[in-house]
């Protein structure tokens, strides 16, 4: 019995597929045949060439170009008004620019007397340097000199080139530092707030709580003063003059041969 019905729905869908293919048969063979025939190619013709025909004329027949002198200045004028804009009644005058009209109050310094003690520099310790890595993330031109490279302290207070090409590293915690670019020669000065190099190529280091500390290595001397003071910022000025901050106490001036300090 079940071989009986599976047989017939077996046949009723082979009956219905039939079905419908004639009828997708019998559509196509209505359909016009000509839709499907392939286009028929001419050939192409161009016309009979004609003969064109030129007129000569005389030279002297063509009438000569006549020229008008042009006088700007004799130009009709009249004002006008493009985006609120007039012309001017008169020339532009010039005057001088002062920038500090008010009257300059200079600076007055207290000359206070220098103790300084002078030294024999001392000896750094040298290393060998790792090649500067890039920093991953960043593009292939910024390098990485760190201490995975051999720097004493990741925390720099600042960077100063020398004609030569090195730099000097002023870490704060690990030391004054001279990169070559091989090889780093540190010198042992602790809690470094700033550096500074002078006309003279003399190093200024401003640390905390031990003054100032200047590096003459023509001289191959150390000169200390302003012991146990906490000096924050060193500038040089166009007069080769050291600018020296103290912390929230004051401000000195001394010239650059160690020989007068002033005070503010």
């Amino acid at each position: 019995m079940r071989i009986t019905k599976t047989s017939i729905i077996v046949g009723i869908f082979l009956f219905v597929a039939g079905s419908s293919c004639n009828q997708q048969l019998d559509n196509r063979q209505n359909q016009n045949p000509t839709a499907f025939k392939a286009p028929i190619t001419g050939s192409f013709e161009l016309t009979d060439p004609e003969t064109m025909e030129w007129e000569i004329v005389n030279p002297d027949s063509i009438p000569k170009p006549k020229s008008y002198p042009l006088d700007i200045d004799k130009l009709p004028s009249r004002p006008f008004g493009i985006n609120e804009f007039k012309p001017l009644a008169s020339p532009i005058k010039e005057f001088p620019l002062d920038y500090d009209p008010q009257k300059k109050i200079p600076l007055k310094f207290d000359t206070i007397p220098i103790e300084m003690e002078t030294s024999i520099l001392p000896t750094p310790i040298v290393t060998k340097m790792n090649k500067p890595r890039v920093l991953n993330g960043t593009p292939s031109g910024m390098l990485q000199l760190s201490t995975s490279e051999g720097l004493p302290s990741n925390e720099i207070r600042k960077l100063l080139q020398n004609d030569d090409g090195s730099y000097w590293i002023a870490t704060f915690e690990g030391g004054l530092c001279l990169y070559n670019g091989q090889d780093l020669y540190t010198y042992d000065y602790r809690i470094i707030w700033d550096i500074a190099l002078d006309r003279d190529g003399k190093l200024w280091i401003a640390t905390g709580n031990d003054g100032v500390f200047v590096l003459d290595f023509k001289a191959r001397t150390q000169t200390h003063f302003l012991s146990k003071k906490t000096i924050l910022s060193l500038l040089c000025d166009h007069q080769d003059n050291i600018w020296m901050i103290e912390w929230q106490k004051a401000t000195y001036v001394i010239d650059s041969e160690m020989k007068q300090l002033r005070q503010r």
